[in-house]
């Protein structure tokens, strides 16, 4: 305990206030990093700081690590290991985000595609933008099977084309395109960890909030607007 001890407290004192200042401005840098999810930025400047605190801090801190190997090597290790768990909770968090991006922009497709065919079926001749729906609708029973899967929140395959002609095709998150990314929350893990509670757990919980409470607020609108004439009101 007493080595440990000794470590730390070697750490910190005998620093100028240039060295404090120093450390200030490469924590806010170091801030900024993680909230761009720049690693590489990170490493460099953690370089650059490194240099700049050896002259301006002076030897003993360099002195003090080496001079206690194995407790700097723990503490290394264990920094490392931390961000590399923490990496791993990101990624999943990351990838769930990327998902529920894809679902969004299904479910808007499937809105339209359904506005399209119940107008195509009740018009006497097929008037939509897409070919495909078009000749569909030479078949009442086609439009109605379409129909259908849609309302089951399911893509028809003959509609398919259409998603991948107006819409980007989804592409699934893959580790060695964001290797930037990994690389930050495992480096530079207390600062992400830190944005983490800051901000994605407070919005989290206002997700939660307005899910339970959602009917809670849709009255209070509907009594506002109780007087005015639903015809009059744009559908959202």
């Amino acid at each position: 305990m007493s080595a440990i001890t000794s470590f730390f407290a070697g750490l910190g004192l005998g620093l100028s206030l240039w060295a404090w200042l120093l450390i200030l401005v490469e924590f806010i840098i170091l801030g900024v990093c993680a909230q761009k999810r720049s690693g590489i930025f990170g490493l460099v400047s953690l370089a650059a700081f490194s240099a700049a605190f050896y002259f301006i801090g002076g030897p003993g801190f360099v002195k003090s690590l080496a001079s206690h190997p194995l407790e700097t090597t723990i503490w290394t290790v264990g920094y490392i290991g931390i961000g590399v768990l923490w990496s791993f909770f990101k990624w999943g968090k990351y990838s769930v985000e990327c998902k529920e991006g894809l679902d969004e922009e299904i479910k808007a497709f499937i809105e339209k595609m359904l506005r399209d065919l119940k107008r195509v079926k009740n018009s006497d001749s097929p008037n939509s933008e897409h070919r495909i729906v078009n000749d569909g609708a030479k078949n009442p029973q086609t439009i109605g099977r379409w129909i259908g899967e849609l309302s089951q929140d399911k893509i028809p395959d003959e509609l398919i084309p259409i998603w991948q002609e107006g819409y980007h095709v989804h592409k699934v998150p893959i580790v060695t395109q964001h290797k930037n990314m990994l690389f930050s929350w495992i480096i530079l893990w207390p600062f992400s960890m830190l944005g983490y509670v800051l901000s994605d757990i407070l919005s989290d919980l206002a997700d939660w909030l307005v899910k339970r409470f959602h009917w809670v607020y849709a009255r209070i609108t509907n009594h506002a607007y109780r007087n005015i004439d639903p015809r009059l009101l744009k559908k959202a």
